[in-house]
């Protein structure tokens, strides 16, 4: 077993306790989970989608060959991912690609960075 960061990784490489970052369903049969985990070297994305009796997935591992700098990044991959698989279906599902655009630019935009202030800040200025 592996850990960094507090995501433990098991013998072959998989995060057995990724932080779940997104999880929808329209309710009926269209859903996906995004899950995301930190390791040494940057993030890793795994998840799961199902719609119209399809489905796909993968688990987040260290062996990936796509680390991303950032866990905004990868969860933009997810979504960008998923867009590409729905993009080769019939059948469309309009709320689930309504969600993953919000999710896509919800991530993309930039984020503040927040600073948490100790009573001794003033001794470095």
């Amino acid at each position: 077993m592996t850990t960094f960061n507090g995501y433990e990784y098991n013998d072959c490489g998989v995060c057995v306790n990724p932080e779940i970052a997104y999880d929808w369903s329209d309710g009926n049969d269209a859903y996906f989970i995004f899950k995301v985990s930190e390791t040494p070297n940057g993030w890793v994305c795994g998840y799961r989608w199902g719609f119209d009796c399809l489905s796909g997935g993968g688990p987040c591992a260290l062996d990936k060959p796509n680390l991303f700098p950032s866990r905004s990044k990868a969860i933009m991959a997810c979504a960008k991912g998923i867009k590409t698989s729905l993009s080769f279906l019939k059948a469309k599902n309009l709320k689930m690609e309504a969600e993953l655009d919000r999710i896509i630019a919800e991530e993309s935009g930039k984020k503040p960075h927040l600073k948490q202030y100790s009573i001794f800040d003033y001794l470095n200025d």
